[in-house]
């Protein structure tokens, strides 16, 4: 599963290189950057974090479910005022694992949240820097229908963006957060590195 989601992303950033050459122009200017009021779509395979559980297969392998790793989509709106760029992002993440029990029934596991990231960007050229603060709602571990709620914590991002064509980027982006499990007092570190495209019209 999470290697078919590396080629997709993977795929569909290439293929986002060389579609629409004739809007793929230089962003030189602040007054070539696209102004006002727009929305963002996102899609990240993120990396990292703590291990909370991992799921056995009979080959011998494993999958392990970890706090800061997973598939992130998200939707936002933003608002650009010459170089500066403000942006809100409600978005999903999920790491899952998928097998069979000794029965073999299916079997899941999955740690999942609701990011609001809350974002501000400088653009210079086609490159961009943002900075800013990321909530995360609901955090749970899902254990095969036991769940295992934590926290909803606050940390930070810092992204930087490669901007394709005026609606086309690539980026690369590290949260820094920790998620609470108040009932057995631990703390887990959700903190990871994630690489994505996104879409602003």
């Amino acid at each position: 599963m999470k290697k078919n989601w590396v080629a997709f992303l993977l795929t569909l950033a290439t293929t986002l290189a060389y579609a629409d050459t004739d809007s793929a122009v230089k962003v030189e200017s602040a007054s070539e950057i696209k102004q006002g009021l727009g929305v963002s779509f996102h899609a990240d395979l993120m990396a990292g974090g703590d291990k909370l559980a991992e799921m056995e297969y009979d080959r011998g392998t494993t999958d392990d479910i970890n706090a800061g790793a997973g598939i992130k989509l998200g939707a936002g709106v933003y608002y650009t005022l010459n170089r500066i760029s403000a942006e809100a992002r409600l978005g999903w993440l999920s790491d899952s694992a998928n097998g069979l029990d000794d029965d073999n029934d299916p079997v899941t596991i999955e740690f999942s949240t609701y990011p609001l990231d809350l974002m501000l960007h400088y653009q210079l050229g086609k490159h961009s820097l943002g900075a800013g603060l990321t909530y995360h709602m609901n955090p749970k571990l899902d254990m095969d229908g036991t769940e295992y709620t934590f926290d909803s914590p606050t940390g930070s991002l810092i992204e930087y963006q490669y901007h394709l064509n005026p609606r086309f980027a690539i980026s690369a982006k590290y949260q820094s957060i920790e998620y609470y499990y108040q009932p057995s007092d631990v703390t887990f570190d959700g903190s990871g590195l994630g690489i994505g495209i996104s879409i602003q019209l």
